[in-house]
C-alpha cells in the first residue's frame, strides 16, 4: 500500500489572535521534514497573514474564505492526507468532529484546555501536569502533555544558554498582537535616566502601526519590526533579561535562558504564567489592564537592579527546556 506524504495544519492567525498557533504549525513541519524531507505540508487558515511566509518555505497556503465544514471536508479530501495537526480556537468542536469522523489521523495542538476536544493525538506543553476532572475531558488515543513537548525552532536545538554577567541588554517584545498602550507604559518608565547604562532591544508586534522609533528617541533604545523566528531568536539570545507577554515567545525567551519578567496579555497565558512564576522559572509582573502604572513603575524600578531575584530565576527556567522531546511526538506516527 502506498504510503501517504500530505501533511495538513489549520492553525489561527491575525490582530487579536497573533502568530503563535501558526508559528507552532511551521516548526512542527520543519521537525518533520528534517526526518522525512518527501512530505508535503499544507497550511490552512481564514487569515492570510502568514501566507507568504508559508510559500516561501515551498508548502501549500490554502485559504478559507467561509466557515463551512463541507468546503473545509472538499479540501481536505482532495489533499488526502497523512496526518490532519490543529492549532486552532475559532474551529468549533463542530467542526473537530466531522474532520475526525471523516479522517481519525487528527492531532489537536493547545495550550489551554478546552471544555469539549477531540481526535487521535492531543499536545499541550503549556500544562505540566493536568489535574484528573480536566484529563477526564481529554479522551484521546496518546496525549504529549509536559514542558518537554515545547515545539521550538529546529535551528535552536542544540543551543546552550549562555553565561550571565550582569543585565547589559535588555528584550522587550509583547507578541504580534497590537499593545500600543501597554508598550508605552512601559517605555515611558524606562526612558528614566538610572537605565541609560542598559541597551533595550524593542521587537515590535506585526500588528503595530504606532510610530515608537519617532516618539522614543532614546539612545539605549533599538527598534526592531516584523522579524523572522530565526531573526528574533538572534535578537533574543544577546540579551540576558526581557520583559514581555507569557505567550509562545515566553517559551522560546526561557529556553534562550533570559530571565523573563512576564505581563500577561491574554487569558490563554494565565495558568502557565501564574504557574512558572509559582516555580520560580519567571517573574510576573501583573496583567494587562490591571497592574497601575505606579505599580509596574515600582516593580520595574526595584526588580531590575534585585540581583537576589535574578540569581533565583537564572538558570533554573532554561533546565526545563533543555530536553526536548518532540522527536517522541514524530516517533509515534509513524510516518516512514
Amino acid at each position: 500500500m502506498k504510503i501517504k506524504k500530505n501533511i495538513v495544519f489549520i492553525y489561527d492567525s491575525g490582530k487579536k489572535i497573533g502568530s503563535g498557533h501558526f508559528g507552532r504549525c511551521l516548526n512542527f513541519s520543519k521537525y518533520i521534514s528534517k526526518i522525512y524531507p518527501d512530505y508535503k505540508f499544507y497550511f490552512i487558515s481564514k487569515d492570510k497573514t502568514f501566507s507568504k511566509k508559508i510559500l516561501n518555505k515551498k508548502n501549500k497556503f490554502l485559504f478559507l474564505k467561509k466557515n463551512n465544514y463541507k468546503i473545509l471536508l472538499g479540501i481536505l479530501k482532495s489533499i488526502d492526507p497523512r496526518y490532519i495537526f490543529i492549532d486552532s480556537y475559532l474551529l468549533s468542536f463542530f467542526f473537530k468532529k466531522k474532520i475526525y469522523d471523516n479522517f481519525k489521523n487528527t492531532i489537536i495542538i493547545e495550550d489551554q484546555i478546552k471544555s469539549k476536544q477531540i481526535g487521535k493525538i492531543y499536545i499541550n506543553y503549556n500544562y505540566n501536569s493536568i489535574e484528573k476532572t480536566k484529563n477526564q475531558i481529554l479522551k484521546f488515543e496518546k496525549k504529549f502533555i509536559g514542558y518537554k513537548y515545547f515545539i521550538k525552532n529546529t535551528k535552536y536545538l542544540n543551543y546552550k544558554p549562555k553565561k550571565l554577567n550582569g543585565i547589559r541588554r535588555i528584550l522587550i517584545y509583547f507578541g504580534s498582537t497590537k499593545n500600543t498602550i501597554l508598550l508605552k507604559n512601559v517605555l515611558n518608565i524606562l526612558s528614566n535616566e538610572k537605565f541609560n547604562k542598559i541597551n533595550f532591544k524593542i521587537v515590535l508586534g506585526k500588528f503595530e502601526n504606532y510610530n515608537f522609533k519617532k516618539n522614543f528617541r532614546k539612545k539605549n533604545f533599538y527598534f526592531f519590526k516584523d522579524l523572522s523566528n530565526e531573526d528574533f531568536l538572534k535578537i533574543s539570545s544577546t540579551c540576558q533579561l526581557s520583559i514581555g507577554s507569557g505567550g509562545v515567545s515566553c517559551w522560546e525567551r526561557i529556553f534562550l535562558g533570559l530571565i523573563n519578567f512576564v505581563i500577561v496579555t491574554a487569558k490563554n497565558q494565565s495558568y502557565s504564567s501564574n504557574q512558572m512564576s509559582k516555580l520560580k522559572y519567571i517573574h510576573k509582573l501583573g496583567t494587562k489592564g490591571k497592574i497601575s502604572n505606579k505599580l509596574l513603575a515600582k516593580k520595574l524600578n526595584q526588580d531590575i537592579f534585585n540581583h537576589n531575584l535574578i540569581k533565583s530565576i537564572y538558570g533554573k527556567s532554561s533546565n526545563i527546556l533543555l530536553q526536548n522531546e518532540v522527536s517522541k511526538i514524530i516517533n509515534y506516527l509513524k510516518l516512514e
